[in-house]
């Protein structure tokens, strides 16, 4: 596991190209307007994307479809983030996970490291940083 916590960046970021595998992300948050936010940028970036409000649903999407990604909150409603992140390497899935979260400390505890969260990003955050961190992971797991 490289460094969690991801600086501004100010790069281009490249979207898949037509006859590249489309990513599926799905991206849990309580917020509306967050998950909205996350959504529509990721799609005008090339990224099919599926939202959710809550960890339950995120779960229960998780157990029914495929996907590349999980972008994750932790604080929300029937199930947090942690909780979520603990059932998904609880089942030994191999999922790319980015937490964003205004609360990192449990996320980067030495304790904590062997659930493989690849990134964590502290709230509030840009969405070129997002974009930028969501390419980063995709090309490492590709």
């Amino acid at each position: 596991m490289n460094e969690l916590i991801e600086k501004p960046w100010s790069g281009n970021f490249d979207p898949p190209g037509p006859r590249q595998h489309v990513p599926r992300i799905l991206c849990a948050d309580d917020e509306l307007a967050i998950c909205d936010s996350y959504a529509k940028v990721l799609t005008r970036h090339g990224y099919s994307v599926v939202t959710v409000p809550n960890g339950k649903l995120a779960w229960d999407a998780l157990d029914h479809e495929p996907f590349d990604l999980l972008i994750t909150d932790n604080q929300m409603p029937c199930l947090t983030g942690v909780e979520l992140v603990l059932k998904v390497r609880g089942r030994g899935l191999n999922l790319p996970i980015i937490c964003a979260a205004s609360e990192l400390d449990f996320f980067l505890a030495p304790a904590n490291r062997w659930l493989e969260v690849d990134r964590v990003l502290q709230k509030p955050f840009s969405l070129n940083v997002l974009i930028s961190i969501v390419g980063r992971v995709l090309r490492r797991h590709a």
